[in-house]
């Protein structure tokens, strides 16, 4: 498998109502032929998210979730670990 030119890790917590638009914009990203990895951190979101994330394409997008909320820095650091590229980026 090709090793990702750039990591993209994504913290997420109960963001249910605006993650349509995050999906859309990643994805369109994706579809620009771009050789980048998705992490998605559900960090314990208790609104709905999960069952939202949990059906993307694993293809596509590398979904973990937090079976509680640990905080912001953990799920940047849940997703670091987890980023197979030498160079990361951040977003929320």
């Amino acid at each position: 498998m090709l090793k990702p030119d750039l990591s993209i890790i994504v913290p997420i917590y109960n963001e249910k109502e605006g993650l349509d638009e995050t999906i859309r914009e990643l994805a369109r990203l994706l579809d620009a032929d771009n050789n980048f990895e998705f992490i998605l951190v559900n960090d314990g979101s208790d609104d709905g998210t999960e069952q939202i994330l949990n059906q993307l394409p694993r293809d596509r997008f590398t979904v973990l979730n937090h079976a509680r909320n640990q905080g912001y820095g953990r799920a940047i650091k849940t997703g670091i670990e987890a980023s197979s590229s030498d160079y990361l980026a951040i977003t929320d």
